[in-house]
């Protein structure tokens, strides 16, 4: 029985933290059926995750890193900016920190723009 209120508080806990709209979406690359949804308080601890401190959840298969297909930040329930990330052993598509910061301040202004509004999902 306590189980299941511990349960339940987490679950309430997880809603109220989505409908504020803060996170960050990993999808996992290397055909890893796997994507990771990490909620935020605030919004700067969102885009801090999607900066730098995601790089520590890379998935691994038989002991090489899969980088990242796509990785999402949201802000206020709308979608503010999206970047890949290669494996450290896939040189094919190199992902620049420099454009990645260039690509959040130019998508700072896109907020208002509507159709990327991920709190209308249930």
């Amino acid at each position: 029985m306590i189980e299941q209120g511990r349960s339940e508080e987490f679950r309430s806990e997880c809603e109220r933290l989505h409908q504020k709209g803060n996170f960050v979406v990993l999808i996992a690359g290397a055909n890893f059926m796997f994507d990771d949804l990490y909620l935020f308080e605030e919004p700067t601890d969102a885009e801090r995750f999607y900066q730098k401190d995601f790089a520590g959840r890379e998935s691994m298969i038989d002991d090489k890193p899969c980088g990242f297909q796509e990785i999402s930040l949201y802000r206020h329930g709308k979608l503010v900016s999206t970047k890949a990330q290669p494996s450290s052993d896939d040189q094919s598509a190199p992902v620049n920190r420099e454009q990645s910061q260039k690509e959040l301040a130019t998508t700072d202004n896109a907020l208002e723009s509507g159709d990327n509004d991920l709190l209308k999902f249930e």
